[in-house]
């Protein structure tokens, strides 16, 4: 809101709305709707008196960037989404926790994937955590319960987290994707059927410049400096 407040509404089941609670099926308790949800928007709290500059919503789980530059999530932390260091689940998840934030960094761009999360800090570096069955982490290996650094040496300005791939926009205005490549999502010539580790630039016209990206479950999209759209 133009206060810097945040309300959230819809399913709850995994207490995704941030409201302290969750929601079961034919509950009426605490404001549910009888079918796992909250039906209007509801006002999300902040300890001491934090607000909030930016939020993303995953499948299950959500998370924002707080005015002093920290994020905090809540909602399911079945794969780590939740970035707090453990990777399990309870009533503690229904309302916000912070995230471990790598040491003397401020978030600057935010993305919630299916599954997993993807920020950019104040210095451009990306990190990634949650879910990492395709290393849409910017990774190999097993989930991640805290903010993993994305490897590779760009830096980058903002990112969007789809299903199972990650996109960011570098500082040098190209565009770089990781994860998985089952349906060629990550914009390249590279091998279909592939996961990848590592970011991969996208194959756009030579001499692009992108200013906006945004990663769906299996495609991607960008907008470029001269208004153009691409998918893929």
């Amino acid at each position: 809101m133009d206060d810097n407040s945040l309300y959230c509404w819809g399913n709850n089941d995994y207490g995704q709305l941030g409201l302290g609670f969750s929601c079961s099926s034919n509950s009426y308790i605490n404001g549910c709707n009888g079918n796992s949800g909250v039906s209007s928007p509801s006002l999300i709290s902040f300890p001491l008196g934090r607000t909030v500059e930016a939020v993303a919503t995953g499948w299950r789980h959500t998370c924002a960037i707080l005015d002093d530059g920290s994020v905090s999530c809540w909602g399911y932390n079945g794969n780590g989404e939740l970035g707090v260091g453990n990777i399990s689940t309870g009533s503690w998840t229904f309302s916000p926790n912070s995230v471990l934030m790598p040491s003397g960094t401020s978030a600057v761009s935010i993305s919630a994937g299916q599954e997993h999360n993807c920020m950019i800090v104040d210095d451009g570096r990306a990190f990634c955590w949650g879910d990492n069955s395709y290393n849409q982490l910017g990774a190999s290996g097993s989930d991640r319960n805290s903010p993993h650094q994305v490897s590779g040496t760009s830096l980058y300005i903002s990112v969007s987290a789809g299903g199972y791939h990650s996109c960011a926009i570098t500082n040098l205005a190209s565009l770089q994707c990781w994860g998985r490549n089952y349906e060629r999502q990550l914009g390249t010539s590279l091998q279909w059927g592939g996961t990848y580790s590592t970011p991969q630039n996208v194959d756009l016209p030579l001499g692009t410049s992108v200013n906006s990206v945004s990663a769906g479950d299996e495609h991607t999209c960008s907008v470029t400096d001269t208004m153009k759209i691409y998918c893929w």
